[in-house]
């Protein structure tokens, strides 16, 4: 009972704290159908704050924000200027999902880029803008498409059911070692 108590009173100062002038600046949210935070996910942007780079694997359950929690953390390191570009590998699926978790979390829709076929040697000749780039994971294993992305600047890469990558794949060779670990001072978030 005194755990159960704890966490509500907890959650409740949370809450409250999330329009505190201290905190809100980095969690700022939209106002139509702004993402609920939870304990959980405020611990954990509070715990990789001071880690240089970041580097996490975040897992839990089915519907307990993962997607919320690794928006959070892109978005408190874009506010605090450690973040301009960020990479997000998913499954083809989720590509509109994460728009509007994106956009929920406050990102405006003009800093929110898909990155199609047609459109990455747009990018490419843009100098990739500061922004949020959304691609799937079967486009990017490609060896045409990766090449112009790999060496792109990024100061965040979030890749979303990497457990879809699998050690024998072409999804790990191409994406897992030359995004990730090739650059081992870059932030990530899985």
């Amino acid at each position: 009972e005194l755990r159960k108590a704890v966490s509500i009173l907890l959650t409740n100062i949370l809450n409250q704290l999330r329009f505190h002038p201290l905190f809100s600046p980095y969690l700022k949210t939209s106002t139509e159908n702004p993402p609920q935070h939870y304990l959980h996910q405020c611990e954990t942007i509070v715990r990789l704050a001071f880690r240089k780079p970041v580097r996490v694997l975040i897992a839990d359950e089915i519907g307990l924000g993962k997607t919320i929690t690794a928006a959070a953390i892109a978005k408190y390191l874009e506010n605090i200027g450690r973040v301009k570009r960020t990479l997000i590998v998913v499954p083809r699926v989720l590509v509109l999902q994460w728009h509007k978790e994106l956009m929920r979390m406050g990102i405006p829709t003009s800093k929110i880029k898909h990155l199609e076929r047609e459109n990455i040697e747009f990018y490419t000749t843009q100098g990739f803008p500061e922004g949020y780039y959304i691609i799937s994971m079967d486009l990017l294993k490609r060896e045409e498409r990766i090449s112009k992305i790999v060496d792109v600047g990024w100061d965040l890469i979030i890749v979303d059911e990497v457990h879809k990558l699998g050690y024998k794949t072409k999804r790990f060779w191409k994406i897992g070692k030359m995004l990730i670990e090739a650059n081992p001072s870059r932030n990530a978030i899985f």
